[in-house]
Parts: C-alpha cells; structure tokens; sequence
C-alpha cells in the first residue's frame, strides 16, 4: 500500500516540477487598470497612492483549479520624481500554493514635456509549498521527511521600464530576473527553476474633443517564458470618465472575456470580468472563469495633475489666447486707422481753409480796388456838380476842402487803423475775422456824407449794416433788369434809392453780421456774370 502511494507522490512531484520550472506570472484581465501588478516601472504613475485588490479564478472543475490572490499598493513621494509600491500576491494551483511579497522603487526621468521614462526595480521573496498531506497518508513517514521539504523561500528580483509619450503607453518587465533555483528534495531531482520570463504591454487613451468625459483605449499584454507557449492578450475598451465602461479582451486562441466597470465614485473603481473558454480550451473545461477587482485612488499632488495637463486642452487655451489678442490688436488697429483718418482730415481741412484763406485775400485786393475806383468816380461827379454850380470863389474853397478830405480819407482808409473815425458819419468798430476782412469791409467801403437810402418797393429806411452792392444805376428800368438776375442767386435781392444823389443800388444781400456779407462777397465775385463779379460791399451807418 505504501509502495502504491509513494508511486503516486512520485508522479504528482514529477507534474508539478515540470510546471513550477517554466512557471509564468500570472495571467490577469484587469492589467489595464493597474499595469503596475506585472511592472515595477509603474508605480506612482498617477501621480498620487494607489491600492487594489483582484481576484482571479478559473479551470475550477479542475480540482479547484487556478486561484490568484492580489494585493498592490504604490504612491508616488511629494516633491519628487520618486515612487515607491509593495505587491502581495497567492497562487494556488493543485498541491501546490505560492506567495511573494515585493517592495518597488521607480525614478520618473522627463525627456520634454511630452515624453517621460521611469525605469523601476522590485525586490522581494517567493514562498514555494506543497501541501504533501493531501496526497500522502503518512506525512511524518521518515522516508519521506529525508526526501522531500514542503517549501522552501527564495529571493527574487523583478525589472522594468515605462514610458509615455501624451497618450501612448508602453512597458517592458523581466520578472524572475535573478532565476533563481531552488530543490524540494535532498537529492535535487525535483527542483523548481524561476525562469526568467518577458512582459510586454502597450495603450492608447483616445479622447473626444468634443467630449473630454468619453474614451476609447486599446491594450495588448504579451507575456513570454522559455518552454511555456507564449500568452497574448487584446482588449478594446470604451466609456466615460465619471460613469464606468465596457470592455472586450481576446486571449491567445483559448478564451474571449467580457468586462465592465464602474467609477461613478470619485477615486474608486469596481470591475468584474468573464471569460468564456474557445478552440481546444471549450471542450476541456466549461467552468466559471471570473476575475474582480476593486482599485481607490489617492490624488495628492494637485500641482502635478495641473502639470500634466492634456496638450490638447494646453493647445485649446493658447488658441483662444491668440484669437483674443488677434481681437484686441483688430480693435487697436481700427482705432489707429480712425485717429489716422481724422488727423488727414484736419489736415484737408487746414489745407482747405488755408486755399480759402489765400482766395480771400485775393478777392479782399480785387474788392478794394473796385472800391477806391468807385470812390474815386463818385468823387469826380460829385466835384463836378458842385463846380458847375459854384461860383469861382466856391470852387476854391471846395478844392481845399476835397484836398483836405482826401488826406482825412487817406488817414481813414489806411490799412491797420484802429478805432472810431468821426466827423464822416463813419463809425467803424474792429472785430478782426477772415484775417482781416472786417477790418478791411469797415474802413474800405464806400462812406459819402449825407447818404440815406430807403427801399424803392415801400420807401422804408433802410437799416444800418453791411450790403452787397451788385451796381448802381440811374434808372430805374435798368436796375429792375439787374435785379431780376440776381434774385434767383439771392432772394434778399432788391433796390435801394440813395437821396443824396438819387442813384438806384442793387443789393443781394445785407446783414448785420460782417461774416455773413463776407460769405455772400466771396460768392458774388465768383459768378461769372456781369455784375457779379464786381460786386462790392458797403458799411451804411446813417446817424440822425
């Protein structure tokens, strides 16, 4: 009977040596929450603490199958590109139960803004058993004590290094990496081998612009060991940031999984996943394959996450910067352009009025020298009327008196005077405007003593002021013909009889205000018309 058991001890150690010398990591769903439970590099790449805790079971109608058990835990230090991480896990498979516990250390090394890469080491220990007295009937035979021991605890090793370009991730670990061999027997015929092994895994978080809560992220994880065949999986998954998502994994020709999430917690995050055996696999086992797990995460370094925001939303800011300062540089631009425009217009404006200035002046010479022609004549006629009429003795005292109203006139009519002149019924008050102009219309207009002008259409007296004078005449036929020209050009027209000399005078315009008479003067001496042209402007003051 004993012969009997030995033979099956025999066979069982014989198995489980063959499987515990190309032993793998174990195969998890959930990798894609925390890639950290196969590479040390990982830890603290969230820039805060982490912890979580899977479970994984399948083949369970294989006597109970394969049971993973594991616990992580990572955070990376404040003020440092340094991260820390334990990982405690249990597998059980058949006889067999095995447990390692790591400590992880990992350096973050940032290229440029948009690339970093963490190398990271884990060093711990492995506890290999087997439960020897579920298969023999006499664990405390002797023969047995000298033969076999039921664990033995090495020391283990694991490498790795991530990397991160904006959204893509990719890692590659070396667990096992001391290969460590340990003998379970005294004659080291039965020895386990901790082969080691190669893990490689990569993910793309796509994001919407539109919807910065949605994503879509691929993940591939292969994992590679001498004499074992090489496992290899792909998942899709898709959701929202502060609900949940689904998830699709295919695994290496034996299984399909289906998973969904849920993180409408903030911080936490509960998963379940389901595998469904195909090809070959199906038709050896139909069992329950499951796996949850439950991860809580710790974000303590606020300046961080504000580091490491996107680039695409970094881009999104400095694009609205631009088209505001575009705005603001438009609004500064059509100011320049409006003060531009309105400092060329005073200058057109300056520049005209200069012109107008000039034509004044202009028109000013032409008037006085109509006006000192006409004051001229006016004097002749009336010297001659008065010598006709006079008696020699007469004539000499009017040629005195004209000699000495012509050097009283000339003393008045001198350009610059100032001041009141009496005694010529002429009373002149300077208000300089048009540079010079009114001073020239109220000392250089036509004052004859004793005029009195009344209007021919009602013999009203006609009002002191300044006048337009379009011409003079000595019938009245020939002024009304005049006069039905200019009323057309302005309407104020009409006909004045001087007393004194019992002349008819046209007038276009009259006012009180000198800038008015000017205006109308610099209008008249513009129409090319007889009459016009030689218009002149008369200061009439009759005083009682």
């Amino acid at each position: 009977m004993k012969l009997n058991i030995f033979k099956l001890f025999l066979f069982t150690a014989i198995n489980i040596s063959s499987i515990c010398i190309g032993q793998q990591s174990p195969l998890l769903q959930h990798n894609y929450l925390s890639p950290f439970v196969y590479n040390p590099a990982y830890a603290g790449m969230n820039d805060g603490a982490e912890m979580g805790i899977i479970r994984n079971q399948k083949w369970a109608d294989f006597n109970g199958g394969i049971i993973t058990n594991l616990l992580v835990a990572h955070t990376r230090l404040k003020t440092s590109n340094s991260a820390i991480g334990f990982n405690l896990g249990s597998d059980n498979l058949g006889l067999t139960n095995r447990i390692n516990a790591h400590l992880s250390y990992a350096y973050r090394i940032k290229l440029s803004d948009k690339l970093t890469i963490q190398p990271g080491l884990s060093v711990g220990i492995i506890d290999q058993r087997i439960h020897m007295n579920e298969i023999i009937g006499d664990a405390n035979d002797p023969v047995l004590q000298q033969s076999f021991a039921s664990n033995k605890t090495i020391l283990d090793a694991n490498f790795g290094v991530f990397m991160q370009y904006e959204a893509f991730t990719l890692g590659i670990a070396m667990p096992q990496l001391l290969e460590n061999k340990f003998s379970l027997s005294n004659t080291n015929l039965y020895s386990f081998e901790l082969a080691r092994q190669y893990v490689f895994n990569s993910s793309y978080h796509f994001k919407f612009k539109k919807h910065d809560n949605l994503f879509v992220k691929p993940d591939i994880l292969a994992i590679y060991s001498p004499n074992v065949p090489l496992h290899y999986s792909a998942t899709l998954l898709a959701g929202h940031q502060k609900w949940g998502w689904l998830g699709a994994t295919y695994k290496s020709d034996y299984a399909v999984a289906a998973s969904i999430g849920f993180s409408f917690i903030e911080n936490l995050k509960i998963s379940m996943a389901y595998d469904i055996p195909i090809g070959a696999m199906a038709s050896i086992s139909n069992s329950n394959n499951f796996e949850i797990a439950l991860f809580y995460q710790i974000k303590q370094n606020k300046p961080a996450e504000n580091n490491n925001f996107s680039e695409e939303k970094l881009e999104n800011r400095l694009k609205t910067v631009v088209e505001q300062q575009a705005v603001k540089d438009a609004i500064q631009y059509a100011i320049i352009d409006s003060l531009t425009n309105q400092i060329n217009i005073k200058k057109i404006e300056q520049k005209v009025l200069e012109d107008e200035n000039v034509l004044i002046k202009e028109t000013l010479t032409h008037f006085d020298s109509i006006n000192r022609i006409h004051h001229t004549n006016e004097e002749i006629k009336s010297n001659n009327e008065t010598t006709e009429t006079a008696s020699p003795r007469e004539n000499e005292i009017l040629k005195t008196k004209n000699k000495t109203k012509k050097n009283e006139d000339q003393t008045i009519l001198k350009k610059g005077d100032k001041g009141a002149v009496d005694g010529k019924n002429i009373k002149v008050n300077q208000k300089p405007i048009y540079d010079g102009l009114n001073e020239s219309i109220q000392t250089k207009s036509i004052k004859i003593k004793d005029d009195y002008f009344t209007e021919v259409m009602n013999s009203e007296a006609s009002p002191n002021g300044y006048y337009i004078v379009n011409g003079t005449y000595s019938t009245l036929k020939e002024a009304e013909r005049l006069l039905k020209t200019a009323i057309p050009l302005f309407p104020q027209s009409k006909i004045l009889i001087n007393s004194r000399n019992q002349k008819y005078y046209v007038v276009l315009y009259y006012s009180e205000d000198i800038k008015g008479v000017i205006d109308a003067l610099i209008i008249s001496n513009s129409i090319n018309e007889p009459g016009f042209k030689n218009a002149w402007a008369m200061n009439y003051f009759y005083k009682n």
